[in-house]
């Protein structure tokens, strides 16, 4: 499920409700006409080989835009520092779990720069 302040996704039900758009209060309507009209170039383009593979085909998306990043020397859809960060938090969480769920601190892997840098992910 994947959830913001103006609407809501539910995998299982491959549904969706959005606030002032969906027809009806508080009631799922189907995903299926919102991803048609609003799936990325990406999907577009590798629909047809990426479902073959895992997670859904976002498996073969990430890999692939990594090998084109890396032919052409362009930046990575995920740069080092947040791949280096989604990493962290299982070892992060059995650290606090191994503390009675005491917080942890989370290291700053960027020394601060991640308060001006420009944000690369999936780009």
């Amino acid at each position: 499920m994947i959830q913001g302040t103006l609407g809501i996704y539910n995998e299982q039900r491959n549904a969706v409700y959005l606030t002032g758009r969906s027809p009806e209060y508080h009631e799922w309507e189907s995903f299926e006409p919102y991803q048609e009209k609003y799936e990325h170039p990406w999907w577009q383009a590798m629909k047809d080989k990426s479902g073959k593979f895992g997670h859904g085909g976002t498996d073969y998306l990430e890999l692939q835009k990594f090998i084109d990043a890396v032919r052409k020397k362009t930046q990575t859809p995920i740069d080092v520092y947040d791949s280096v960060i989604m990493s962290s938090i299982i070892p992060l969480s059995e650290e606090s779990i191994a503390q009675n769920s005491s917080p942890v601190q989370f290291p700053n892997f960027t020394r601060g720069k991640w308060k001006t840098k420009k944000p690369t992910f999936a780009i």
